[in-house]
């Protein structure tokens, strides 16, 4: 019997930003976007790592350290091209067997000036957002913070004017202090997180220490932004006040992790801060992080690999942790 030969599947979506960093969040940040529901080990999934050169391994890592592969990469063309298999059978275990392999090819492209020249802030910002009532159908907005490194014009970038102790990229999560201790009463403790890809040659991903203010502390401006090519455009927008001593970095994560997730509790003396995939970017031959075992201090092994982790924070007073 002949096999039935299956069409090739297409599709297109489009992402306003350069072709540079769409290749590169697609590649390297599948552990962020791939559906964790999806994955052929016994545990849940940790990671997704795609290996960035040809012959490279396409795999998952259960959050108990087993490792399933799922394909191999046969072109690494960054940023316009990459190929690779899918060998997951129809029993949906991995197939080593080549011939019987799908392939994935992704093409990257720009479609027109937006996906050409970078004109935001590529360091993100938090918005802060303000209705009048519970009933309300509008509400008024300003950017309480702008992420930028604090060495950078203030004029156009370091709109904030963040300094050594509050510079930041990447927002990507944030909780208040819970009502039940005097950290989320009264003007309320904000924690913000950090998933970093544009500052991390200087810091690593890190959790702040926030009393945001409110909506319209500060006022409406018009900034220039500047292109890679030179070219400007202006943007107005609203801006708060300098957020100053009222924004502190309160810990940094290890080398390539995300700082995801905090709670506490009720009485705030105790927080539980999530520290997602550290050394991401390392292979179990060559890890490019040995955390948390290398907080212990001394020397651990080579190949030790690292893990994701919960860590429990408290005061040496036994206050509540933030006050």
């Amino acid at each position: 019997m002949t096999a039935a030969t299956i069409p090739p599947i297409e599709g297109k979506t489009t992402v306003n930003v350069p072709v540079e960093q769409a290749f590169t969040v697609f590649t390297e940040s599948f552990t962020a976007w791939w559906p964790h529901q999806y994955h052929i080990g016994q545990s849940d999934v940790a990671e997704v790592i795609l290996e960035s050169h040809e012959g490279g391994r396409w795999y998952e890592i259960g959050v108990d350290g087993t490792e399933c592969d799922w394909g191999r990469v046969l072109v690494w063309e960054p940023p316009s091209r990459v190929l690779f298999t899918w060998q997951i059978g129809g029993d949906w275990q991995f197939d080593p067997d080549p011939a019987h392999a799908s392939e994935i090819e992704v093409r990257f492209h720009a479609d027109g000036p937006a996906q050409t020249a970078n004109y935001g802030n590529p360091n993100g910002h938090v918005i802060r957002m303000k209705e009048a009532s519970t009933e309300a159908t509008s509400f008024t907005w300003d950017i309480y913070a702008f992420g930028t490194g604090a060495d950078l014009d203030k004029t156009n970038i370091n709109l904030s004017s963040l300094d050594d102790s509050n510079d930041f990229s990447s927002p990507d999560g944030m909780a208040f202090a819970r009502s039940s201790h005097a950290g989320g009463q009264g003007k309320p403790l904000m924690w913000l997180q950090t998933d970093d890809g544009a500052y991390t040659d200087v810091t690593n991903c890190m959790m702040l220490a926030a009393q945001p203010g409110t909506v319209g502390d500060g006022g409406a401006r018009t900034i220039t932004n500047t292109a890679s090519g030179g070219a400007t455009a202006t943007q107005a927008t609203r801006i708060g006040t300098a957020p100053g001593a009222n924004l502190r970095r309160f810990l940094v994560g290890p080398v390539e992790c995300e700082i995801t997730g905090v709670d506490s509790t009720p009485d705030g003396r105790t927080l539980f801060v999530g520290i997602q995939h550290p050394g991401e970017g390392g292979t179990p031959a060559a890890p490019t992080s040995h955390w948390p075992d290398s907080q212990a201090g001394g020397t651990v092994a080579a190949t030790l690999r690292p893990r994701s982790a919960v860590v429990v924070i408290t005061k040496n007073d036994g206050g509540v942790v933030g006050l």
